[in-house]
């Protein structure tokens, strides 16, 4: 199979460091057919940065955490692929499962309400917003259960499921 430049691929990122530290990825080399001379990119789905790693490494801090879908590395410059697709796909969940609070970071797509539903369809909570792009929910009073978190944007809609403990 032959190298596809529109490739995406998904990383995660664990830290069992309470305290905030200072983490850099970077890529010293790229071998295979058709990839040698083609830019590499990493997308922050937190921050929503996006570092060219063929040219400089990129460096973040960060305390205690699983984010099983911090970043993506692909090969096309953000810019040529600016779809409602990328856009819904950066958003971001975290942390899955959880206790309590839940952050909701859409880098490039405004997010205009958030709904939480339960597995059988019922509405637990609605919010209306004022086109903001980084939420944090609080289901401390939810009963420990899987959610549906339903994500209206500018760019079109996204359900993302999150786990109550």
């Amino acid at each position: 199979s032959s190298f596809d430049v529109a490739a995406k691929i998904g990383l995660g990122f664990a830290s069992i460091i309470d305290e905030n530290q200072m983490y850099t990825i970077s890529i010293e080399n790229i071998q295979g057919p058709n990839i040698e001379n083609e830019t590499v990119y990493l997308i922050d789905k937190i921050t929503g940065v996006m570092t060219n790693l063929s040219e400089s490494d990129y460096m973040f801090t960060s305390a205690k955490t699983e984010v099983n879908d911090r970043f993506i590395v692909q090969f096309t410059d953000r810019n040529v692929l600016a779809t409602d697709g990328l856009a819904l796909e950066a958003v971001l969940v975290y942390p899955n499962p959880t206790n309590a609070f839940v952050h909701i970071n859409s880098p490039h797509a405004a997010i205009s309400e958030i709904r939480i539903t339960d597995v059988q369809g019922r509405v637990v909570n609605t919010m209306p917003l004022q086109d903001q792009n980084a939420v944090v929910l609080d289901l401390s009073t939810l009963t420990p259960a899987l959610y549906f978190i339903n994500i209206q944007t500018e760019h079109g809609k996204l359900v993302k499921q999150v786990i109550k403990k």
